[in-house]
């Protein structure tokens, strides 16, 4: 049976209704099944089959499948970020008292509040304005842990209670890549767990201030030519060279590898990155890496190229599909220290990847981007040179210009995180580069101070991914997957619209990035004029995007729920649609 085969699926469902030996077997459930089909590998536990979160990946998963006494699905899914780390039964229990709560007071798991906010305390001042009492956060924990007590309680005298049997064998034994793990956690450990349900408290949260990690950077024009010397200090001997096809034809890759040559280095070169890399691409390159015996990553050009080596070290580094390392499923954790040197050549001012952890890679089959995360995909090192940035065409000067100026808005007013004035004056800064010296990259791409400007802001913006974005890239994401307009205009256009949109809640700090760009207290007047200067139109219309379609681009950015929970105004479709016609 196939995925999405209705067919079988109706065929199978006949079975059940017809009650059918086969059909009886399957009403009772995977492991039924798996006996009467003479499996005895069965990725089951008390009789729930387990899904998507295999314990061998994370050990506080395959504890609560071996604990819940509440259905563990939707609780696996808690500590599913949670690592390999040790004391996963006080991982696991203080997961499913925080679901046996949003299960006790019908709140929806998926709406858990992020930052400092506490869920208990969320949801006790939601009883207390519904009931007119005063519901404390101690409160809502005891009533959770009480509803476990009596589902426990409930357990002891059902089937599902009396099924003792432990975790399938193959789950300890049989390691799992890439982290080639098993599960560990002792039986003792598990039986023990609901020890500690009548004094577990909620840990009160420490928040410290944390600085982004950067990779070490060699900065200024010329910086280039120490290129060889760099990679011999890091003990590399023969990198693979990653670019796409116009940077070859510019001769950007063969300037790489000469200079490799003249330090006494042998190199090879893939050079058919493109923008948004897929993950066929990157197996691509993956696979003349391992034959031609490479052991470090280069990528110069644009963000394509510099997301696509993050992507090409784990591909080389760990068995199995790319899209297990999707950070949506756990992928960071599965991410360790053993890829390969990593060293970014920007040619471009925009993505700033070249000073980040994150790489974006398209799964064709899905027909979806997904990020690579992990702090071991920073780049070991990034050469940053100006001089490489010279032969940027106005476009292509306004486009990575304008993506870079959209990180560092959108950082500054983020609600991702709170206070940080370490990423605050990035931002400042950045946006005071951007308003001196775009313009003048643009109208004469030789100035090398002006792109020197422009490098750095493209570096700044690139670690103000980290503190996160907002309604501009929610808006840029559809229009450039649907209707194929550059990354960095479509931006721009989101730009517009989250300052439309956010222009009361976030007054103050606009009027901060007004002045910083254009010495002003009007952003939105600001960013007009620059648009203007650098010829570039706000109108859908004039990038392919009818009138007729809004509506469905609108449901479109509603959806990109990652960067609208942390737009500082609250959005909905409604007040989307009428963003974009007023564009």
């Amino acid at each position: 049976m196939k995925a999405g085969d209705v067919q079988s699926a109706i065929k199978l469902l006949t079975e059940i209704e017809q009650g059918t030996e086969l059909g009886t077997y399957l009403g009772n459930g995977v492991v039924r099944t798996a006996k009467y089909l003479g499996i005895d590998r069965v990725p089951a536990i008390k009789g729930q089959a387990i899904p998507g979160h295999d314990p061998r990946a994370v050990k506080g998963t395959g504890m609560t499948y071996a604990t819940s006494p509440m259905g563990a699905d939707h609780t696996a899914g808690l500590t599913y970020r949670a690592g390999l780390s040790k004391n996963q039964a006080k991982n696991s229990l203080r997961t499913q008292v925080k679901a046996s709560a949003c299960d006790t007071f019908g709140y929806c798991l998926n709406a858990l509040p992020g930052g400092k906010a506490s869920f208990y305390e969320v949801v006790a001042k939601l009883l207390s304005a519904r009931y007119g009492d005063d519901v404390r956060h101690d409160d809502v924990v005891e009533m959770s842990k009480q509803s476990l007590k009596d589902m426990l309680k409930f357990n002891e005298g059902a089937e599902f209670g009396k099924n003792k049997e432990p975790l399938p064998k193959f789950v300890r034994e049989e390691a799992l890549g890439p982290t080639k793990h098993t599960f560990d956690v002792s039986e003792e450990e598990i039986n023990k767990m609901w020890d500690g349900l009548d004094a577990f408290r909620e840990p009160t949260k420490i928040w410290e201030m944390r600085l982004p990690k950067i990779p070490e950077l060699l900065i200024g024009p010329g910086v280039f030519r120490q290129l060889g010397a760099a990679v011999k200090k890091l003990g590399c001997k023969k990198p693979l060279v990653v670019s796409g096809s116009t940077t070859k034809r510019l001769g950007r890759t063969d300037a790489v590898r000469e200079i490799l040559k003249k330090a006494g280095l042998d190199s090879a070169e893939f050079c058919e990155m493109v923008a948004d890399p897929p993950v066929s691409v990157v197996e691509k390159a993956g696979v003349i890496y391992k034959k031609e015996g490479c052991d470090c990553l280069i990528g110069v050009g644009g963000g394509s190229a510099m997301d696509g080596v993050k992507g090409i070290a784990v591909e080389v580094t760990y068995p199995g599909p790319l899209t297990e390392f999707d950070v949506n499923v756990g992928g960071a954790a599965k991410i360790g220290p053993e890829v390969p040197p990593i060293i970014c050549i920007p040619t471009t001012s925009g993505t700033g990847s070249e000073a980040n952890m994150f790489g974006v890679i398209t799964d064709e089959v899905r027909n979806v981007k997904f990020p690579l995360v992990s702090e071991h995909l920073l780049p070991t090192l990034s050469i940053i040179d100006p001089e490489q940035c010279a032969s940027m065409p106005k476009s292509i000067t306004a486009d990575t210009g304008l993506d870079a100026l959209s990180h560092l808005v959108e950082g500054y007013v983020t609600t991702a995180l709170d206070y940080n004035p370490y990423y605050d004056a990035l931002a400042l800064y950045g946006v005071k580069l951007i308003g001196q010296s775009l313009r003048k990259a643009y109208n004469n791409p030789n100035d090398i101070t002006a792109r020197w400007d422009m490098c750095m802001a493209a570096m700044f913006g690139g670690v103000l991914v980290g503190k996160g974005l907002g309604l501009a890239h929610a808006v840029a994401h559809p229009l450039g997957a649907h209707y194929h307009i550059s990354h960095g205009r479509a931006v721009a256009i989101g730009m517009l619209c989250a300052v439309r949109a956010n222009k009361k809640t976030c007054e103050e700090k606009y009027k901060d990035l007004a002045w910083a760009l254009a010495r002003t207290d009007n952003l939105e007047q600001a960013l007009l004029d620059l648009f203007r200067d650098l010829q570039f139109s706000v109108k859908l219309e004039d990038h392919g995007v009818p009138r007729e379609d809004f509506k469905k681009v609108a449901f479109l950015i509603s959806r990109e729920v990652g960067n609208i929970a942390t737009n500082p105004a609250v959005m909905d479709e409604n007040k989307i649609l009428k963003l974009l016609e007023e564009l």
